[in-house]
């Protein structure tokens, strides 16, 4: 049975952080997503359904960072406690000179999500574009999308709605 200090040591040096390591993995594939999904929404000219999408993620992401970032520090918290606990009571001292070396020696925890930043915000990334097909043209986010009433009017009236799009940049398709 783990002396109070060793339990101490344990959740923070250990249990805890483990529980880190499993946030940051779920929050760095929910970030690979969200990229994704910013992406593919800039392509699609930001329709509402797909920008709610990314900012429920992006609130998700968000609280997932913060829980990673109160994990480490509760473990910080605890190893603190434990260390004052140490220096100031004999009972404890004793428990501690009898803990094994690898619980003694154990790293503090750290763990490292970025920040996610806006991902409602238009998305198109030029530096990184998603592969399009051929003959596919880039969707300009910062143009508004032609409402189906004007579509409408516009093919009766024998006129193409779409205003002229440009190629996507920097690609070569042919």
């Amino acid at each position: 049975m783990d002396t109070p200090i060793e339990a101490i040591y344990r959740a923070a040096k250990e249990e805890i952080p483990a529980e880190g390591d499993y946030l940051t993995r779920i929050a760095g594939s929910l970030q690979s997503a969200i990229t994704t999904l910013d992406r593919q929404t800039a392509h699609a000219g930001e329709p509402a359904l797909m920008t709610s999408m990314l900012r429920v993620g992006g609130d998700i992401y968000d609280v997932l960072h913060l829980a990673v970032r109160s994990l480490d520090n509760a473990s910080l918290a605890l190893i603190m406690t434990a260390d004052d606990f140490v220096n100031t009571d004999d009972e404890a001292r004793a428990d501690y000179e009898k803990l094994s070396g690898d619980l003694k020696d154990a790293e503090l925890p750290h763990h490292s999500t970025e920040e996610l930043g806006d991902p409602e915000a238009p998305g198109y990334d030029v530096e990184h574009p998603m592969p399009m097909p051929p003959g596919s043209t880039h969707v300009d986010p910062s143009v508004d999308p032609v409402t189906p009433d004007q579509d409408s009017e516009a093919r009766d009236a024998g006129e193409d709605p779409q205003p002229e799009l440009p190629e996507a940049p920097g690609r070569d398709w042919e």
